[in-house]
């Protein structure tokens, strides 16, 4: 059977509608893998993009780009994404964010983005051969934000200084005069540029190493990885509390840690891979499911970029307005 069609079969009759007054943004960037389920949030609209515009900002080998844009995309619809509820959708197609990214760069000091942690902490050498997406992929990564009026942004600890120019751009932007004959930049409606951060954001905000705790989630570390892969990694990861299984089980923490209370750690580390593959595994098996359905993968982001541009397109309008374009 098709994907197109077992996914008929499970869709909620439920319209999508760009007058959301919240709407969260996360995007992806190839050919990094799925590691984590997003899923759509009630009474929010969920807009999820493959952005194939940072991916291009450092060395990339254009042969695999498009494999690994749709790849991304089925394993997007395989995790969780219903196209009926969110908008899955490619950044290439949107091409509104690469003209957003234009102006608001052309009213961004260059010495915020000189500013930045991870551009600085790059060898001497990177920076001076990189191109000048690298330097400009935080004035992007603020238009991906800005563009959809986004008021949630899923992201790590570890772009809270992103997050940050997302809020400073726009209120910047108003105040300072551009000696050009577009005048001054005024007028940006702040409800527009409105990026909140809640309380389950900042405990779920970084998803660490299953070897080593400290550092990020290694990129090794698949939907798509099969029981076995998966109860091998589970087995030899760093031990640590309870609140992993209970995230995977749904079981409370205390109720978790009255039973293992005297358990020896081969044996919770056992019960937490049941409880991982028991999750991930369903996961995986759908995202094979899109993936060998390429027209779907097609129909599904095409309609995701229309809607997407929707929003894209009247939010440049109104920037172009204030910069008196």
């Amino acid at each position: 059977m098709e994907v197109a069609n077992t996914v008929r079969s499970l869709e909620c009759e439920q319209t999508r509608d760009i007058e959301h007054k919240t709407r969260s943004h996360e995007g992806m960037k190839p050919p990094a893998p799925i590691d984590r389920g997003p899923g759509a949030i009630p009474d929010v609209l969920c807009l999820y993009s493959v952005v194939g515009l940072h991916a291009i900002t450092v060395p990339f080998e254009p042969r695999r780009m498009r494999p690994q844009i749709c790849a991304m995309v089925a394993a997007l619809l395989g995790a969780g994404v219903d196209p009926q509820r969110s908008v899955p959708f490619k950044q290439l197609d949107a091409r509104v964010h690469a003209e957003l990214a234009w102006l608001l760069g052309c009213v961004t000091a260059i010495g915020w983005l000189n500013c930045v942690t991870q551009y600085k902490q790059m060898p001497q050498v990177t920076r001076m051969e990189s191109g000048l997406g690298l330097l400009a992929y935080l004035e992007l990564m603020v238009a991906d934000i800005l563009v959809f009026r986004a008021t949630h942004v899923p992201e790590g600890s570890d772009r809270q200084q992103h997050l940050e120019l997302a809020r400073m751009v726009p209120a910047t932007t108003t105040q300072r005069p551009l000696r050009a004959r577009a005048g001054t930049v005024r007028g940006l409606p702040k409800p527009f540029f409105a990026v909140e951060r809640t309380r389950e954001a900042d405990e779920l905000s970084r998803i660490t190493s299953l070897r080593e705790p400290i550092k990020k989630m290694s990129k090794s570390d698949h939907l798509t990885d099969s029981a076995d892969e998966i109860r091998k990694k589970i087995m030899k990861a760093t031990t640590d509390a309870v609140d992993g299984i209970a995230a995977v089980t749904s079981r409370s923490v205390d109720a978790l840690t009255a039973e293992y209370a005297t358990a020896q750690t081969s044996a919770f580390k056992r019960s937490v891979a049941d409880g991982v593959i028991a999750r991930v595994g369903p996961m995986g098996e759908r995202v094979q499911l899109f993936a060998a359905d390429p027209t779907y993968i097609d129909q599904v982001q095409a309609t995701g970029v229309a809607q997407a541009s929707e929003i894209a397109e009247a939010t440049t309008k109104d920037v172009k307005a204030a910069m008196g374009m």
